[in-house]
Formats: structure tokens, C-alpha cells, sequence
């Protein structure tokens, strides 16, 4: 049974002007103008086109190669740059717990001079 246009909400008459105007047979009820909307917008959509079995020739395997031996050499580079980070602040704990040490002994023989020092000025002023 078919309902007149007045009875129809807006996104239904919308379809239904699509429908006729991409000459299609007219919707006679509101489950077919359901289903055809949503067809509709569905196909309209942008999806991912996926390489099919008849186009995967050579040309695409070469690229597909290629890619592969990209993303093999970028990671391998990241790893490689990772390892030399890991090394290079190895190294500079290492530099950092002996200037520590350094200054500590030089902290030490900097307060024995000057108490030295100290003794001597005090022994001449006697």
C-alpha cells in the first residue's frame, strides 16, 4: 500500500526523490525505501579498494616487495639508532659517576689545604 507524499518525513521523501531521479523503480512501501537508503549511502561511502586476485600481477608483487624491504630498512635504522642512545647514555653514566668521584677527591684535598692554611696563618699570628 502507498502512502501519499504528504505523509512521508523528510529523509524518506529525500530518498524517494533519489531513487526516482537515478531511475530506478519507485519505493511502494517503507520497508524497500529503508533498505534502499541504506544501500544507497552505503555505496556511497569510500571504501578501501582491495588489489583483486586477477589484478595482483607483477607489477603489484614488485611494489609489495619493495614496501616490505622499505618498512625492513626503517625499522632496522630505528633499532640501530635506539642501540646507539642506549650506548652513548651508558657512556655518560659511566663519565658522570667518575667526575663525581673526581670532585669529591678534589673536594676533599681543597678542604685539607685550606685547613692547612688555616693552621698555618693561626700559627703566625701566635
Amino acid at each position: 500500500m502507498r502512502r501519499d507524499m504528504d505523509e512521508l518525513n523528510t529523509n524518506e521523501y529525500e530518498a524517494l526523490l533519489y531513487l526516482q531521479n537515478a531511475s530506478r523503480p519507485q519505493v511502494t512501501d517503507n520497508t524497500t525505501l529503508h533498505v534502499a537508503t541504506r544501500q544507497n549511502i552505503a555505496n556511497s561511502r569510500k571504501r578501501a579498494n582491495g588489489v583483486s586476485s586477477q589484478q595482483k600481477d607483477a607489477a603489484y608483487y614488485e611494489k609489495r616487495r619493495k614496501n616490505n624491504e622499505s618498512a625492513k630498512k626503517s625499522r632496522e635504522a630505528r633499532q640501530h639508532k635506539e642501540q646507539v642512545i642506549v650506548a652513548h647514555v651508558s657512556e655518560l653514566k659511566e663519565e658522570n659517576m667518575r667526575l663525581k668521584a673526581e670532585h669529591k677527591l678534589l673536594s676533599r684535598q681543597s678542604g685539607e689545604l685550606l685547613a692547612r692554611l688555616y693552621n698555618r696563618s693561626s700559627e703566625h699570628e701566635n
